[in-house]
């Protein structure tokens, strides 16, 4: 009868500690799971990015000889590599740009070759604005090109006819 009574508290021993081992297993389990969605919902974010439309934001700097700037809109914002930005001053869209490089508050963009009106520069400051929805590129809006019988725009010089 001892003998029994000794092998039921080793075994009502061994039984809580198992239970005690399984209670930690599903804790870290649980907390595995977690990282896990973490984990997806991260490559998600940069497989598939969320295109937000109304992303505003500033240019800070132009490099006019490789054709790219800086604006000051970035990951943290919602910016993905190529998301398209178009370039706005007066409430005209004056480029286009292509986003090539994504940092947490800053992005680097191309501005699209031939979207800049003649005579027209994309200077610091000007705004950027993204307009896009959920998962997809929205088409940017044309940009506006003078008619050619038109002043060009105050502070520009005119072009002399080179014929």
């Amino acid at each position: 009868m001892k003998a029994l009574r000794k092998e039921l508290e080793d075994k009502t021993r061994a039984l809580a500690e198992a239970e005690q081992v399984r209670q930690t297993l599903q804790a870290r389990e649980k907390t595995l799971e977690e990282s896990v969605a973490s984990a997806k919902k991260q490559v998600q974010h940069y497989t598939q990015p969320i295109y937000q439309a109304g992303i505003t934001g500033r240019i800070v700097a132009v490099n006019p000889g490789w054709n790219f700037v800086v604006v000051d809109v970035g990951d943290k914002q919602g910016v993905a590599v190529n998301a398209p930005l178009f370039v706005m001053r007066g409430g005209q869209a004056i480029a286009r740009l292509k986003v090539t490089s994504v940092e947490p508050r800053t992005s680097i963009a191309d501005v699209v070759s031939g979207s800049v009106a003649k005579g027209v520069n994309v200077q610091a400051g000007d705004r950027v604005v993204f307009a896009g929805i959920r998962g997809q590129q929205a088409p940017l809006p044309d940009v506006a090109t003078p008619p050619a019988d038109t002043a060009p725009p105050a502070g520009v010089a005119p072009q002399a006819n080179a014929r």
